[in-house]
């Protein structure tokens, strides 16, 4: 995949959530990530990001 693929994918996925069901922005800790989370460790502490 290109970068311009993935930036223009991720555009997409944030101007429209409802297109990616279970995909978006979270915290964990004060890290920005992109989700979902795919270890336990990683959904213990995951908190989804509204901004």
């Amino acid at each position: 995949m290109s970068l311009t693929m993935f930036l223009e994918e991720t555009a997409d996925r944030l101007e429209y959530p409802k297109l990616f069901p279970g995909y978006g922005p979270g915290l964990i800790g004060s890290m920005l990530v992109w989700g979902p989370p795919l270890t336990p460790d990683e959904k213990a502490l995951w908190e989804p990001w509204h901004g």
